[in-house]
């Protein structure tokens, strides 16, 4: 107990110190009953046989239908539209033929109408998503879904031996202020260090971080962590702690980020899919395939290879046959790791390359989103970085977009990548009616001639 009052203590701010006194708490304490019961519930669903599990997915998608029918606008308009009787689907196939596709756009140019008449919104969390190729999402969620998604999350991991009491780092998110690069989550008994600039000063901070922190995880954005460990390689760099498992995630997690993160922390690579609409979560097994967890949401890979999700969690902004945009390469129907749930090969995410700031730091296209946190008139983006780190932004709008909208959400993207780039970047914004795409639908969101050793050439 003197440790505890010692390090709470040593903390820069009271806020802090309260913080990672609350970590102490027992985890049955510091997570609520929401948490516990998602928890419990995918230990029980461990036992089922497929068929359980195709039950229990049937029944989730009837009771979102009957309830998206009976309270959100956009749904009940577009199936008498459509002429769809929700009390005939009895089966994935009626699911399938009689339910239309949505996307982020269609949620963008819907919003007001999307949105369950049941709810009160004030107590309820906007979320303003980046897109993960510069396409921004709003939409509202509440507490009880984000610890789903948690206990999802956890239960994933447990297989590298993870449990709810135990501590992680994070390396991840927006990027944080470089006078205070660290924040505290007490109840998820995790500090998160910022995944940008990352340099011989802050590794050595963030490896002083850890040890202090006394946590064996690192949870992350693979592209942090594996310039992290180039880091620590290039400039031998004592690592003062043992890590027993690298968590990545948001990204895809490319072989040479899993060798160098593997060798320079002497720990196992295991990788996280999902978004932020919860309509899909996968992890990586052995044998290097990604299983979806079917209590989770309802997947379908459509003719295109793409991941169509049907979300269980968000009853307040219900996404139903959702187009993620995410392609994956073929489905794997036998794979010997035995996992119950849907299983592919290899998804193709977050595609773009990684940019060079002014001060010749990398810059991750996952971090490069957060530029576009906040910006709701964008509907398609594309960026281009020349020989001279000028760059060039083609984008699309929403139809509905008004001018001065228009015009506060491009100074507010350039002072957001202002502020990414680390100094006053030459930007040249192009708008254009239609953003060209590869032969799979996607978007090379970010090209960048200045770090093509470190693009992969999968994509």
């Amino acid at each position: 107990m003197i440790d505890v009052v010692r390090n709470f203590l040593k903390h820069d701010c009271l806020e802090d110190s309260a913080k990672y006194l609350y970590s102490y708490l027992p985890a049955h304490i510091r997570y609520p009953k929401s948490f516990w019961y998602w928890y419990s519930l995918l230990e029980e669903a461990e036992n089922w046989d497929t068929n359980r599990i195709r039950e229990y997915q049937m029944e989730q998608i009837k009771g979102i239908l009957r309830f998206s029918y009976k309270n959100v606008n956009y749904f009940n308009k577009k199936f008498d539209e459509l002429g769809i009787d929700i009390n005939k689907i009895q089966d994935f196939n009626d699911y399938e033929a009689a339910i239309p596709f949505s996307d982020r756009h269609l949620f963008m140019e819907n919003l007001g109408e999307l949105i369950s008449c049941k709810v009160d919104l004030n107590r309820q969390t906007k979320i303003h998503t980046s897109g993960s190729t510069g396409n921004p999402l709003v939409f509202y969620q509440d507490k009880e879904s984000f610890y789903a998604e948690l206990a999802f999350t956890y239960h994933v991991w447990k297989r590298a031996g993870f449990k709810p009491a135990d501590r992680r780092v994070q390396i991840r998110g927006d990027i944080l202020d470089k006078d205070r690069p660290y924040e505290y989550y007490g109840m998820q008994r995790s500090i998160r260090l910022s995944p940008g600039n990352i340099n011989k000063e802050t590794a050595i901070y963030y490896l002083r971080k850890i040890k202090r922190y006394k946590s064996i995880y690192i949870h992350g954005y693979p592209s942090a962590i594996s310039i992290l460990a180039k880091v620590i390689k290039e400039y031998g760099l004592s690592i003062p702690f043992k890590t027993k498992a690298v968590f990545c995630s948001s990204e895809p997690t490319y072989a040479w980020q899993r060798k160098i993160i593997e060798e320079v922390f002497d720990s196992k690579v295991y990788c996280l899919y999902g978004n932020t609409e919860q309509v899909a979560i996968a992890s990586d097994c052995d044998y290097k395939n990604y299983h979806f967890e079917p209590l989770y949401s309802y997947v379908e890979i459509d003719s295109n290879n793409e991941i169509v999700g049907t979300s269980f969690l968000n009853y307040i902004n219900p996404f139903i046959r959702h187009k993620t945009k995410d392609i994956v390469h073929k489905v794997i129907y036998n794979c010997e790791c035995k996992h119950k749930g849907l299983c592919v090969d290899y998804i193709e995410g977050r595609q773009g390359d990684y940019l060079l700031s002014l001060d010749n730091k990398l810059i991750s296209p996952t971090e490069f989103t957060f530029a576009f946190v906040g910006i709701e008139t964008i509907k398609n983006s594309k960026i281009e970085q020349g020989p001279n780190k000028e760059m060039l932004i083609q984008y699309s709008l929403y139809e509905n977009a008004e001018q001065k909208q228009i015009a506060k959400d491009l100074e507010n993207l350039r002072k957001n990548i202002n502020i990414i780039m680390n100094g006053d970047v030459n930007l040249i914004f192009e708008r254009t009616k239609v953003i060209l795409t590869q032969k799979n639908g996607k978007i090379r969101w970010i090209k960048s001639s200045l770090t093509n050793d470190l693009n992969d050439t999968r994509i």
